[in-house]
């Protein structure tokens, strides 16, 4: 049986910062939205003696303005923030701003031939001679490309004020959950233990589990770090769950690095390892399995990690650790990564590809 996997599933934790950003958003933009349909409805009452047609011109030209601007901003804005690739949308951009100014344009004529034939009375909103679609489309055009640009603006600053929150948001929470207390206190315990017989052996496992609290206090809140370092750290952590499991686990692991110095996101690899030694089964004449590939290969990231796993044990699946990894992943990698489940009664394997 094969999942794949979304964040939405996972992220309650954050829906009331961003109901909160969205809902402060949404506030400003319909104060702004007002404004300019008052000040149309203003100007177009003092030149007209009749309240109907300049509520209903007003209502036209505002409601189109506004529905042409939310798809941009909603839409193609955020998508273009997501995925940085803000090129494609200027020329979107640009590309509605044209017509949006020719069907406003037609408005101004539809009204002009309604006064014409009567329906409304003969008002100053329109000049004689001078009213056609094509003088209006490009007389309106400066005008729709800035109210456009300001909301555009209004919308940039607000996404990436909520992706900045939500990066922060995670540095606070991958420093916050980057080992749980209950693996520290096992390997505390374990050295401890091992004092008693093997000093050696407890001194190499105090060493590694030094240099994962290192590397997580100095480069844990680190937005990139190498590609080498993030693989030497889970070296370590796998080395140090290999000692404490020994007699139940079998571990196979395979690392293929093509190149180690790229950048890459410290800390965000350990969960799915993580949960591997977490759930994996065995039993007292079995050893259980954890087999872990690593393979980096230009742009490339694939991790694939797997673990025996027994019928009668369920898997959570909506951890908060998991959440974390996921929510980063869509944060840093958007749609340039998938993720995916394999799951039998006896073995689950998670298969992580990412374009970096």
């Amino acid at each position: 049986m094969t999942k794949r996997i979304s964040s939405n599933h996972f992220i309650p934790y954050l829906c009331n910062m961003k109901k909160h950003l969205t809902f402060k958003s949404q506030q400003l933009s319909t104060i702004f939205w007002l404004l300019i349909a008052g000040t149309f409805w203003i100007q177009f009452l003092n030149m007209s003696t009749s309240i109907c047609e300049a509520t209903l011109l007003t209502i036209c030209i505002s409601g189109s303005y506004m529905l042409v601007n939310q798809y941009l901003c909603n839409h193609l804005l955020k998508k273009a923030i997501r995925t940085k690739q803000m090129k494609p949308f200027w020329i979107l951009f640009i590309v509605l701003c044209i017509p949006t100014s020719t069907l406003v344009a037609s408005y101004f004529v539809l009204f002009q031939y309604l006064e014409q034939t009567g329906i409304f009375p003969v008002s100053n909103i329109f000049i004689e001679g001078e009213e056609n679609l094509l003088f209006n489309s490009i007389l309106l055009l400066p005008g729709t490309l800035v109210i456009n640009l300001a909301f555009c603006g209004l919308c940039f600053y607000s996404e990436n004020l909520q992706l900045e929150k939500e990066k922060s948001q995670f540095l606070f929470q991958t420093l916050r959950q980057q080992i749980t207390p209950h693996f520290m206190f096992n390997v505390l315990n374990h050295i401890n233990i091992l004092m008693q017989d093997n000093v050696p052996l407890a001194s190499s496992l105090l060493e590694k589990y030094s240099d994962i609290l290192r590397y997580q206090l100095y480069n844990g809140q680190k937005e990139l770090i190498s590609l080498e370092q993030e693989i030497e750290f889970l070296q370590n952590y796998i080395a140090i769950e290999n000692i404490r499991w020994e007699d139940k686990l079998a571990v196979s692991t395979e690392w293929e690095v093509e190149d180690g110095s790229i950048g890459f996101p410290p800390l965000l690899l350990l969960t799915f390892i993580e949960n591997a030694f977490k759930h994996a089964s065995h039993t007292p004449t079995e050893k259980g399995q954890v087999q872990i590939r690593f393979k980096q290969n230009a742009h490339h990231i694939l991790l694939e990690v797997g673990n025996t796993s027994s019928p009668h044990l369920q898997r959570p699946g909506t951890g908060l650790g998991l959440a974390n990894a996921i929510k980063r992943l869509d944060i840093l990698f958007h749609k340039k990564y998938q993720l995916s489940v394999n799951q039998t009664d006896t073995y689950y394997q998670t298969s992580l590809s990412i374009e970096i």
